[in-house]
């Protein structure tokens, strides 16, 4: 368990690296690549069809050219999320 010490710091460093993922979005510094193995295979997880080679849902793969940076960030960390959850199974 973290102290309030401990606790206070990790949010004051959280906050400094969302500013500045947030920063570097706000200036087009991230260009975020797409996870795409070019071996997809759809399988339905929890009523979601999500590719179990780069762990996006199919509409994060139906939707990639017309999302923001931003969007694309976001989706690719819930990807990584995801493919970590299926390394479990």
């Amino acid at each position: 368990m973290l102290d309030k010490r401990e606790l206070s710091m990790y949010y004051m460093y959280t906050c400094f690296f969302t500013g500045l993922v947030l920063l570097a979005f706000s200036v087009n510094l991230i260009m975020t690549n797409s996870p795409c193995k070019y071996q997809c295979k759809l399988e339905t997880i929890q009523g979601k069809e999500i590719c179990i080679a780069c762990g996006r849902a199919i509409q994060d793969i139906r939707q990639w050219n017309v999302y923001s940076e931003e969007q694309k960030y976001i989706s690719n960390v819930l990807s990584e999320y995801r493919l970590k959850k299926l390394a479990k199974i």
